[in-house]
């Protein structure tokens, strides 16, 4: 018997594929090998004589279950048994499969226990009007269970269930980040910095990097639209430096440094501080902001369920209010690229 869904009675902690597990001889009730060790007997072993039957008990609850709504969804990636009208996972953070319209993976998983036996060997099996499914084995969470903590008293299926987009990376993220306090480098957050936090709704700092990311974009287009000969004569005259080494070359330079005027020098200025300025940010961007997502999930989270008034009202405010915002990504990256080329048009 597959035992990949059930959970140990002692730990209550869910079964693994490579799980030790050592099964009841009187009732059938697995356990991990450790736990039944632990304990010396049967978790159950006070119910031995009222005939007690794990099998037959665990099939009473999923008949109870079908019983208590018949409607209802179960995950097809965590086989968690959801309310009627659900659109997402209470368990992992999933999209349900929506039956009824034919066209659906669900649908089309259900037509295809139906099939006649000769369809179901081979080729996948299609049926009326629909196309071919294939099932595929996938772990929206990342190899992590729902139910772990991942700070703040928020879980991991909480955590899915806000970040929609990209799950299994954020979930395993999360968790190196709460248990080892370790993060990875966002290249992401690098390359986007303000348009990336803004497209995963952290609309605050996002702002702001935006902001400075923008100023000093503008500054260093206004010196290279209406200051490019200084710069050119200036980067012709480091580059024979830089290749010849000569003592001309570098009295050439200084005579022409010595030669501009303060609001020339400060020109330089400018360039070099909106040049540098943008690298840190990225920069800062690229270290911190996998930690600044982290910390912004969790306040999220917590917020929302301390507000509502029940655990439906949570997980319903936590598939509206998270995920992202790909308008307004789509926004800033046309802006960025307006401004980048903004200096050819002028």
């Amino acid at each position: 018997m597959d035992y990949s869904n059930h959970r140990c009675p002692v730990c209550e902690k869910a079964f693994e594929k490579d799980s030790d597990i050592v099964v009841c001889p009187d009732c059938g009730t697995p356990h991990h090998r450790e736990c039944y060790e632990q304990e010396m007997h049967c978790h159950y072993q006070d119910r031995h004589n009222d005939g007690f039957d794990y099998k037959a008990e665990k099939q009473e609850e999923i008949n109870n279950n079908n019983t208590a709504d018949p409607d209802s969804v179960e995950c097809r990636y965590c086989s968690t048994i959801n309310p009627t009208g659900s659109k997402f996972c209470n368990g992992c953070g999933m999209p349900l499969p929506q039956s009824g319209d034919g066209n659906t993976p669900y649908d089309r998983h259900e037509e295809e226990k139906s099939a006649p036996h000769g369809a179901q060997q081979g080729a996948p099996y299609q049926g009326q009007n629909s196309a071919p499914f294939v099932g595929f084995a996938f772990d929206p969470m990342g190899g992590i269970k729902s139910e772990e903590d991942m700070g703040g008293g928020v879980t991991a299926g909480e955590v899915a269930k806000f970040v929609k987009t990209s799950t299994p990376f954020y979930t395993r993220l999360f968790y190196q980040i709460r248990n080892f306090a370790k993060s990875r480098f966002s290249f992401v957050g690098f390359f986007f910095s303000g348009g990336w936090m803004l497209y995963r709704k952290m609309y605050k700092s996002g702002t702001l990097v935006t902001i400075l990311m923008g100023l000093l974009m503008l500054a260093q287009i206004y010196v290279e639209t209406f200051h490019t000969s200084l710069l050119n004569e200036a980067v012709n005259l480091s580059s024979g430096l830089t290749f010849f080494q000569t003592a001309e070359a570098q009295t050439a330079l200084n005579e022409f440094f010595a030669g501009l005027s303060t609001w020339e020098i400060s020109v330089f200025g400018i360039y070099y501080f909106s040049t540098i300025g943008q690298f840190l940010i990225r920069l800062v961007c690229g270290i911190m902001g996998n930690k600044w997502y982290y910390k912004h999930c969790i306040n999220k989270i917590s917020g929302i369920k301390s507000k509502a008034d029940t655990k439906e009202d949570a997980d319903a405010q936590l598939q509206t209010k998270g995920g992202v915002n790909t308008a307004l990504a789509t926004s800033i990256a046309i802006s960025y690229l307006l401004l980048s080329y903004l200096p050819y048009f002028i």
